[in-house]
This record gives structure tokens, sequence and C-alpha cells, in this order.
């Protein structure tokens, strides 16, 4: 009996010894996740851009026309109207045009010479008619007959040559132009918001021109100062 019972326990053990082993596996830590900290800063961002508001690449475009201070677009910035026919044909016409002569002939300054403003000591810019026309459709859409009174204040006019003349002093022009703003209106035409200083804005200025597209250019609808 002793003998079967140590045989049993014996074919216990082997079989025990036998079975396939059940491999438990070992827990794993989960990743640590870091803690947020709210002290610490997101990352970090250009406080010059405004999400989904990058700068108007049109800024660049009004400032190559409107910045050089021999272009005409520049000179129509001089002075302040709220209809072209208000323009100041003195400030816009100021530095007359490149291939008329400031010396004028002896037969001009018999006619000029008694005039208010006019000294033989100062340059002499002569504007003739046709060349203002020109620029003042190109530009404002207007001639001459379109200008009001006032805008024809310093000049003065001479028949025998068809052309107006004024007294040259120094240069008038918008310095250190910047366009700032660029909006279409629904009724097609374009505020364009700048600064600079001029004798219309002061030292460092604002002011606020409407613009009609027209080819591949602009017509000033009017030009004044920034509230």
């Amino acid at each position: 009996m002793k003998k079967l019972f140590a045989l049993l326990l014996i074919l216990c053990v082997l079989l025990a010894a036998c079975a396939p082993a059940t491999n438990t596996p070992e827990p794993t830590e989960a990743p640590t996740q870091p803690t947020e900290n709210p002290d610490t800063p997101g990352p970090t961002e250009d406080p010059n851009q405004t999400a989904g508001n990058p700068e108007d690449p049109r800024l660049a475009e009004f400032d190559a026309l409107f910045g050089p201070m021999n272009s005409r677009y520049n000179w129509a910035l001089t002075s302040q109207y709220a209809d072209p026919t208000c323009v100041n044909l003195k400030e816009l016409f100021y530095n007359g045009f490149s291939d008329e002569s400031a010396k004028p002939t002896d037969a001009e300054w018999e006619e000029l010479k008694d005039l208010p403003g006019f000294d033989i000591n100062f340059d002499l810019v002569r504007l003739p008619v046709d060349k203002m026309n020109q620029v003042l459709t190109q530009y404002f859409g207007i001639t001459l007959e379109d200008v009001n009174a006032a805008g024809f204040e310093g000049l003065a006019y001479l028949e025998s040559t068809d052309c107006y003349y004024r007294m040259c002093t120094d240069a008038s022009t918008v310095e250190n132009f910047k366009a700032t703003a660029v909006e279409e209106l629904e009724d097609g035409t374009v505020r364009l918001s700048y600064t600079g200083t001029s004798y219309a804005l002061g030292s460092n200025g604002a002011g606020v021109a409407v613009l009609k597209p027209v080819g591949d250019g602009y017509q000033i609808i009017s030009n004044i100062k920034a509230e």
C-alpha cells in the first residue's frame, strides 16, 4: 500500500514538471505624460503677424507708385481736396515738366515781371496748357476747364504762349510716403491710407486718398488728411 502511494506521488511530481509553463508578462509602466505648467508659455508667436491676416501685398504696389518723390502720383497728394476739381494746381505742378526750360524768355519776362509773386531771382516754372490737361486727364479724369477757380491761385497765364507760370523756390513732395492700408469700396474705388510728410499733411502726418482703378493705373478722386 505504501509502495502504491509512493508511486502515485512520484507520478504527480512528474506530471507537474512536464506541464507547459505559463508566461505571465511583467507589468509595464505607462509612458509618463508631461505635466502642463500653466506658467509655461506656448509656442513662440511673431507679434507682428496676425493669424489669417498677412500684410496686404498691395501696400508695396502703392509704395512703388506714390513713394518716389519724382512721381506724379506723389505730387497729386501734396494738397487736400474732397473732389478732383478742387485740386491745387500750384502744388500739383510745383515741379513743372522736366522738358520745360526754367529760363524765361525776355518776352515772357516782359509780361510777367510786374505780376505779384514773380521775381527774376527765382526759377520760373512754365506749364503748357496741353501738358497740364494730359496730366489732369490721366490722373484725375478732368481738364483745366473743370478745375475750381481756387485751384489756379499762385499761377499766371499768358495767352501769347498758352502757358501758366509760377515761381519755384523749393520742392513740393510727400516725403517718407508709406502705404498703411488698402480697402476696396462697394463702388469699385480703393481707399488708400498712408503716412508721410508734406505741406498738406504736416510733419509725420497721415492721409486718406480714394482712387479709381483705370487701366494699369489710378485716378485720384480725393485726398484728405486722416482724422
